[in-house]
């Protein structure tokens, strides 16, 4: 039976929406209630937290004018902001901001950056070199930046809309470029047909009793018994083993372009008040900036050198101070490619699966991640084979950010391998350090640097 025709009465006094997601019997407990539009929310089992986020609604205000939208407070109405992208300066609460460019920035000629702006995108110059200005995409777009040209950008619907998904802890699937075919599909252990636009009818069966899934998280069944909950993508955050996990948004989901753009890397990190991201210097150069471009102070030759690296969106490494003359441009994570030598910049290409907001979603699934060719951003899931050892054993490699390779002809040896091309890569199981270019650049270790500054 439908158990909202007796719970039904607990969300109605609040003027919110009972749902039962499968009446069967087996699937009792499972009713929520459900936040009315615009707002979002949900919960199962009682009266849900209704939240407001005005980008939403306002969010085309921004994005219309190349800026991104951000409501840090979604219990407050008439707060969300138009913020200018890096390195432009400037933002407005409730409409779009005035951006101001740094002296001698090629974005500040009105022609150059209204050329990006018309297409809704931003001009972003990298360095004092000039004729090195490029158009970027802006969130919730995203797509490889135009050098003097304007970008080619796609919208994936489960940057902005994911939460409906995600709220019930389930993952969220943009199979097009078209608008509102976005799925919601059943993650970890639970059951049940994707559905467009809107929640799954899921079904839990027996993994933990629908603990995780009422902190809107997966689970999955562990080998001995026991159960996992797992964040649900964009969210990140350590597993937690017969309990939720510790999770938190990802921002790099939806603002790692910027950094990509100038060669850097995005990185989530907490803040004094509220968990946010930055943009972090690769290569042999040091430098971080929280919400926008870093100034990066490069080291060896790289100092002379770093602006013809960064000029295409890559990074300059000087592998060793003794030797002159050996500095590389090296292709910035997720991208990859051999080095280019000594002011030639390197031929890279983006491999879809290195991009951790689209592997995770395969892994969530228990599938590995196979990029579509040609460059596109799009993947495949395709299940580990049942024969293999990385069905039952994949989670040792991924959860230290790389990739399980079952051994041919052995039913219980697998890799752990390095992602981006890294170098290194252990057998039977064990998980090894990677490094991306220069062993100074270490890549594929697990978790986050949070820092409460």
């Amino acid at each position: 039976a439908n158990e909202c025709d007796v719970a039904g009465r607990v969300c109605l006094a609040e003027e919110q929406t009972c749902v039962d997601p499968n009446p069967a019997p087996a699937s009792a407990g499972d009713w929520y209630c459900e936040c009315p539009a615009p707002t979002q929310g949900r919960r199962v089992g009682g009266v849900a937290e209704c939240l407001l986020d005005e980008c939403v609604l306002h969010g085309t205000a921004c994005s219309g004018v190349a800026q991104i939208c951000v409501d840090e407070n979604m219990d407050a109405g008439g707060d969300w902001r138009c913020v200018c992208v890096a390195p432009a300066d400037g933002d407005a609460v409730a409409g779009p901001a005035a951006c101001t460019f740094g002296n001698g920035d090629e974005c500040g000629d009105m022609a150059t950056e209204k050329m990006c702006r018309d297409a809704g995108q931003a001009c972003v110059d990298p360095s004092p070199v000039a004729g090195d200005w490029t158009c970027v995409c802006v969130a919730p777009q995203s797509g490889a930046a135009g050098q003097q040209a304007r970008a080619v950008c796609a919208l994936d619907e489960c940057d902005g809309a994911g939460a409906v998904c995600q709220e019930a802890g389930q993952l969220c699937v943009d199979g097009s470029p078209a608008i509102g075919d976005f799925e919601c599909r059943c993650s970890g252990a639970a059951t049940g047909s994707p559905a467009v636009g809107k929640p799954a009818a899921c079904t839990a069966g027996q993994c933990g009793n629908g603990v995780c899934e009422r902190a809107g998280q997966m689970c999955e069944v562990d080998p001995n018994g026991g159960f996992t909950c797992r964040c649900v993508p964009p969210a990140v955050g350590a597993p937690g083993v017969r309990s939720p996990a510790a999770c938190a948004a990802d921002h790099c989901a939806l603002y790692s372009h910027i950094c990509e753009a100038v060669g850097q890397e995005c990185v989530n990190v907490n803040g004094a008040l509220r968990r946010t991201w930055e943009c972090r210097c690769q290569g042999s150069s040091t430098g971080a900036q929280r919400e926008g471009v870093a100034v990066c102070a490069a080291r060896r030759e790289c100092t002379e050198h770093r602006q013809v690296c960064e000029a295409a969106g890559q990074v300059c490494v000087d592998p060793d101070d003794a030797v002159v003359g050996d500095w590389e441009c090296h292709c910035a994570a997720p991208s990859f490619g051999a080095p280019g030598k000594q002011a030639a910049s390197a031929a890279c290409a983006y491999d879809a699966c290195a991009d951790d907001r689209n592997e995770h979603v395969c892994y969530a699934q228990a599938a590995d991640c196979a990029a579509v060719g040609g460059g596109s951003r799009g993947v495949e899931c395709t299940p580990f084979p049942a024969a293999g050892a990385c069905k039952a054993h994949f989670r040792t490699c991924t959860d230290a950010g790389q990739k399980c390779v079952d051994v041919a002809g052995s039913a219980t040896e697998f890799d752990c391998q390095c992602k981006y091309n890294a170098a290194l890569a252990n057998r039977g199981g064990a998980v090894d350090r990677c490094y991306f270019g220069a062993p100074e650049v270490e890549r594929g270790v697990a978790g986050d640097d949070d820092d409460d500054e």
